[in-house]
């Protein structure tokens, strides 16, 4: 399902849109709980337990369960929960209402998303923002906890995928800039987010320089002939 919003953004809108995510989404962010899915199986955990999961490898019985169904192996999954992805706060801001920004959301939301996913476009947007601004990283933990909407689902069969796709984002930003400035003058230019110039083309090496053949030496006449 591709989603329709923010066909044109501008980066007023965006840095207050920002202003007023951070505002009014501190007091509600961080849910006590989330229920980790795979498949048909559903267990709510602590979100402190969850935590301590991916730093430390300590497991609650329900956490021990669902990892056991999942059949993923542990460490990976608290590697990827923990890894985290560099991002420059202005660009990112501008970027995440781009369609690429939209088109990361839709693939975060097969992740993390609500019961019925009402209101999880704007909570993602809000968990992304509110990361970044934190300490310009991104990991799935800061995902869940800035999660702005109480009774978050976490797929942890997709976690592998998300982090995939963060990384991937976050590997083409130059691209997307160039991209996203051909949303006219209202758009993300490349100035306004100091995108640094590209390196100057090498110099063409010099053409070698070939000898220059010599004259051939003048015939000496043979006595007796002239």
């Amino acid at each position: 399902m591709k989603l329709s919003f923010l066909k044109r953004f501008a980066p007023g809108v965006v840095f207050g849109a920002i202003a007023g995510i951070l505002m009014s989404s501190t007091s509600a962010m961080a849910a006590e709980r989330v229920v980790l899915t795979y498949g048909p199986f559903q267990a709510p955990v602590k979100l402190k337990d969850l935590q301590a999961f991916a730093e430390t490898g300590e497991k609650t019985k329900t956490i021990r369960q669902i990892v056991g169904a999942s059949g993923l192996d542990e460490d990976t999954l608290r590697g990827l929960m923990s890894l985290e992805v560099g991002f420059d706060l202005v660009p990112f801001a501008c970027l995440i209402c781009s369609p690429a920004g939209v088109e990361l959301i839709e693939d975060v939301s097969l992740t993390l998303r609500t019961h019925r996913r009402v209101e999880n476009v704007t909570a993602l947007h809000a968990a992304l923002i509110n990361a970044v601004s934190d300490d310009g990283k991104i990991s799935v933990l800061d995902f869940i906890n800035y999660y702005p909407v109480p009774g978050l689902y976490v797929d942890i069969a997709n976690i592998s995928e998300t982090v995939e796709k963060i990384q991937g984002f976050a590997g083409g930003l130059d691209t997307l800039l160039t991209d996203a400035a051909r949303y006219g003058k209202a758009g993300c230019s490349l100035q306004e987010v100091n995108l640094p110039a590209p390196a100057p083309a090498p110099a063409p090496a010099p053409a070698p320089v070939r000898p220059v053949p010599r004259p051939p030496a003048p015939v000496q006449p043979v006595p007796g002939l002239w």
